[in-house]
């Protein structure tokens, strides 16, 4: 969801912000160049240059999910009933997170002929319901957040989301990460950070306060530390580094939402923007299939040629994860992405 949401009067109007879909496609794009690396090497990509994208990730690592959480905090309409809210989230979290693992098992048994069901066996589904944690962790958040923004005490709901967030990383350590609940709590405090990002109506408009500091956190924290401290499908810290991923995906975020409002319009990076949920859910797909098809030439590429299957492949995975998306906003298909 995309709008930012005004009172005008006595009513709630809500309109298009186009700097929002620009971060959340730059947002995605990083997300597809985070997994390049991991997944090109566990369908046996050993090309130099395929394997080492991962050394750029420390860029983005810190902000790139929990942004996607702050944006959802800072567009998200609180104010509904209940009833209506949960029922919404239902049908865009809960139900696209089930039926984009089943599309994409389909893709992958037309285009290769393997078909791997095991995202969709029953003791699965009862443990995690689904693989992609991003969106049963931003349904278990948004719930949260519903609820504890009615204290009205902004001290108070920060201090409790710091408390969950640790908890969160602790219970990570200690027990399964059923439904990913702990992801939730993780990450709720993003919610509200976005909550106050629209009250009190930041502009995102100086460069010194929305990217230099992130610069320098990136900087310092890469000589400093192995990696980055950051949580994505993992929790890649310690407790004690938790205020380091506070800072780095704080001042992340604000850096993506300077460059997206200083981009202004760019309609590719709108339209990925729109549709990053399906291409969030799709796209380790067509990672798989593109390097398991190439991957005897990928291995044997020098690294100009590689540069230019690096261009093919990201052209590729982008351009059928869209695809994807224009055939599942028609109307006879749009019930799977909650429609």
């Amino acid at each position: 969801m995309v709008e930012k949401y005004e009172i005008m009067g006595n009513q709630l109007s809500k309109q298009r912000l186009h700097y929002i879909d620009i971060a959340k496609g730059l947002l995605i794009f990083t997300v597809i160049v985070g997994h390049i690396s991991d997944w090109s090497s566990q369908n046996g990509v050993t090309n130099e240059l395929f394997v080492n994208v991962s050394k750029i990730n420390f860029t983005f690592t810190s902000f790139f999910m929990a942004a996607f959480f702050a944006i959802t905090g800072y567009c998200t309409n609180f104010n509904k009933a209940y009833k209506q809210y949960v029922w919404s989230d239902i049908k865009s979290l809960i139900v696209p997170s089930v039926t984009l693992v089943v599309l994409a098992i389909g893709i992958n048994y037309l285009l290769t002929g393997i078909l791997d069901t095991s995202g969709i066996r029953p003791h699965h589904l009862i443990r995690f319901i689904s693989s992609h944690w991003f969106l049963l962790a931003l349904f278990w958040a948004k719930q949260i957040h519903y609820f504890v923004r009615r204290i009205n005490n902004k001290y108070i709901i920060l201090f409790l989301y710091i408390i969950f967030s640790f908890l969160g990383c602790f219970l990570n350590n200690v027990v399964k990460d059923y439904y990913w609940m702990q992801h939730g709590l993780d990450f709720v405090l993003f919610l509200f950070i976005g909550e106050l990002m629209k009250s009190y109506d930041f502009k995102f408009d100086r460069f010194v306060w929305c990217v230099i500091p992130y610069v320098i956190y990136v900087g310092i924290a890469y000589l400093l530390f192995p990696k980055i401290p950051h949580i994505a499908a993992g929790v890649d810290l310690e407790l004690w580094q938790l205020p380091l991923f506070y800072i780095g995906a704080i001042t992340g975020t604000f850096m993506i939402m300077y460059i997206s409002k200083k981009l202004n319009t760019n309609r590719f990076l709108e339209y990925l923007g729109r549709q990053s949920l399906i291409v969030y859910c799709l796209h380790f797909t067509f990672i798989g299939i593109f390097c398991r098809t190439f991957k005897c030439s990928l291995n044997s590429m020098n690294m100009n040629e590689s540069v230019l299957a690096l261009i093919i492949f990201l052209a590729f995975v982008i351009g059928m994860c869209l695809l994807c998306a224009w055939l599942l906003n028609k109307k006879y298909l749009k019930w799977m992405i909650g429609k």
